[in-house]
């Protein structure tokens, strides 16, 4: 527990510096880059830390995922990297973790708040953690943040070839593609409530448990299913919060009608809709993904209803408190607590 602790604080730090507009820009950019390497630094270094990183190790060794084919090119070329050179697994996870990491990092800055959205990105059990047990789809779930950029500004190539190279590691982003036609509009605040409270009642009222039927079409992904349940019963709460959060910038007439700010409010609504389908159609949560990566750019624009300082508090303590909870739930989880960080060496076989 105690190196997650010192992570926070350090990697929080760094945040704290980087965002405030008061100081020198080159001390800024000096801190943000500081903030990179940290937060890469543990990901990619950490012992044993997430559901599949003994998974990836084992079978990024034997080659399991070397064959080069137009399905995942990406991912493959990393795999023959490790598997013919003299670098180790971890190579594999340091590349996925500077990728995603500073993607991530870079997109929150082009938003206001972004202390607040770092925050909730490093605190938040679905954000930072799950870029250790779901690496590659949380790696082009970055690289699809990214190219969002190219829906403002309506540029389609450049967001096609974001996709494409996004599906390069997941094979799940090409059903991205047709998102560029649909986020940048403003919908009805009816249209909008009607859907949300239909995926309530279908997701979470009726709960239809599909799980065996569709295993029987989605075999490659059946063996998550049941660990993906239990995932999803744990945020509850989480999903309870995003669910009021929306309603509130819903009914907000002044909510903000900027471009940048209508396209992620548009992709967090799609991940609330899809986290509330999860209890009857787990296999949802995998799509989900993509999506609900908004929630901290969203979430603090909700300091226009409420007190501003207000708000600030109650998602600093709220996500703090979600986030010492869980490692402390945890300490006997080597897969959340860590016994020791890897030293640079390992990425290179020993």
């Amino acid at each position: 527990m105690l190196y997650w602790i010192t992570f926070i604080i350090i990697a929080l730090f760094f945040n704290f510096i980087s965002a405030d507009k008061k100081l020198d820009p080159n001390i800024r950019k000096f801190a943000q880059i500081c903030l990179i390497l940290v937060v890469v630094y543990f990901s990619a270094f950490r012992d044993g830390l997430g559901q599949d990183y003994d998974g990836y190790f084992d079978l990024l060794m034997n080659g399991y995922f070397n064959e080069y084919t137009l399905k995942e090119p990406g991912f493959s070329f990393l795999s023959n990297i490790v598997y013919y050179t003299e670098l180790s697994p971890v190579f594999f996870f340091l590349i996925m973790a500077l990728m995603t990491n500073y993607l991530f990092i870079n997109s929150f800055n082009r938003y206001n708040n972004t202390f607040l959205i770092i925050f909730i990105y490093l605190t938040g059990s679905i954000f930072y953690f799950n870029t250790f047990n779901l690496v590659r789809q949380m790696g082009a779930a970055s690289i699809f943040m990214y190219g969002i950029r190219f829906i403002e500004n309506r540029k389609l190539l450049p967001y096609v070839l974001c996709v494409l190279l996004a599906a390069s590691f997941h094979i799940s982003a090409i059903l991205l593609l047709p998102i560029y036609f649909i986020v940048n509009r403003a919908f009805s605040n009816k249209l909008l409530t009607s859907v949300l409270v239909i995926s309530i009642i279908v997701g979470q009222i009726l709960k239809f448990n599909l799980t065996s039927f569709l295993g029987q079409y989605f075999m490659v992904y059946y063996w998550y299913f049941e660990d993906e349940a239990i995932i999803v019963g744990e945020s509850g709460y989480l999903t309870l919060f995003f669910n009021l959060v929306l309603i509130l910038l819903i009914f907000y007439k002044k909510r903000s009608q900027e471009i940048k700010y209508k396209v992620v409010f548009n992709l967090f609504f799609i991940g609330v809709f899809l986290y509330n389908l999860i209890p009857s159609f787990h296999y949802i949560f995998r799509f989900a993904t993509y999506f609900i990566v908004f929630a901290p750019i969203v979430l603090p624009s909700l300091d226009k209803t409420f007190p501003k300082r207000v708000w600030t508090y109650i998602l600093i303590l709220g996500f703090g408190t979600m986030f010492f909870i869980t490692l402390y739930s945890s300490l006997d989880n080597k897969k959340i607590i860590p016994d020791k960080l890897l030293n640079l060496e390992s990425v290179f076989d020993q």
